[in-house]
């Protein structure tokens, strides 16, 4: 295993973050079939999801077919006390929507997605939220806006 394919491996919880449910919540889908099990690092035996894991997680989030092939709904989750507060304050948007898109880019490479800059990020939005971001939950622009840039790197 490469430096790259390391640096790739989410651990549980992260996993669980990038779909938008508790740790948890997140383990009993898996036990269920519905997410895919985790490999093991060999050396730490830590539960790791790789980057091939992480796109059948988020591609069973954004379809509601389980990895085991089984239908599930997902409930949608509550914004954040803080969203709301920040959601409110009138003045500072400018910076409140770059601090974002620069969060979703750092996101992002966390997830795999190679070299992604912040005027990617922001083209990437443009093709999956043309009516913008507004009231969409942080862990669904963070999928759509990773399945985007997986299948076209060359955007990135």
């Amino acid at each position: 295993m490469n430096g790259d394919d390391h640096e790739k491996l989410l651990n549980v919880s992260d996993m669980a973050q990038a779909v938008g449910l508790s740790r948890d919540r997140f383990y009993d889908l898996v036990r269920a079939g519905i997410f895919p099990p985790p490999v093991y690092d060999i050396v730490t035996r830590r539960p790791r999801y790789a980057a091939e894991q992480q796109r059948a997680c988020l591609a069973v989030r954004s379809s509601g077919v389980g990895f085991n092939g089984k239908r599930i709904l997902f409930n949608r989750t509550k914004r954040s006390r803080a969203r709301r507060r920040h959601a409110r304050a009138p003045n500072g948007v400018e910076h409140r929507a770059a601090s974002r898109i620069e969060q979703l880019a750092r996101q992002l490479a966390h997830f795999g997605v190679r070299d992604v800059s912040v005027p990617a990020v922001e083209r990437a939005m443009q093709c999956c939220f043309p009516a913008g971001i507004e009231g969409v939950e942080d862990a669904e622009v963070v999928q759509r806006l990773c399945q985007h840039l997986w299948k076209n790197p060359d955007a990135a």
